[in-house]
């Protein structure tokens, strides 16, 4: 749907377009952007949940880092909107936080720190949680 939404963002505000100047269906752009920026982070809130019950893996790390870049691409195109940028202003700035994303995560001991989070939150260690899943953790 983040995709659907900056394709219609992008068609919609075409900058010199007869919507684009009409102060209303900016109104309306930038509320339904947030509101897809608050779906996004019901998301995210939502997964963490499910990772408190069902404790933490390599994809639930990956929906948390794709649902971050999500909600980042649809505040960029805000930032488009509202600075009258183009659109080669927005893909560079996608592309620049794609970047920075994945040069973080090549610094990330994602085994470890999924191997730390589910042995912390575990039952044999404080009771509360789940199971240690110890062929999960080998």
């Amino acid at each position: 749907t983040a995709l659907l939404a900056a394709g219609f963002v992008l068609a919609a505000l075409r900058p010199g377009s007869e919507a684009s100047a009409d102060p209303l269906i900016r109104r309306l752009v930038y509320a339904w952007v947030a509101q897809n920026i608050m779906l996004v982070i019901s998301s995210m809130l939502r997964l963490d949940l499910y990772i408190g019950i069902y404790a933490l893996t390599y994809l639930r790390i990956a929906a948390f880092v794709w649902m971050g870049l999500v909600a980042a691409g649809l505040a960029l195109i805000i930032a488009r909107i509202a600075l009258g940028k183009s659109s080669e202003w927005l893909l560079s700035a996608n592309l620049l936080t794609l970047s920075a994303t994945l040069y973080v995560c090549c610094y990330v001991n994602f085994a470890a720190l999924i191997a730390n989070y589910n042995v912390d939150h575990s039952y044999e260690m404080n009771g509360p949680g789940t199971s240690l899943d110890l062929f999960y953790t080998r």
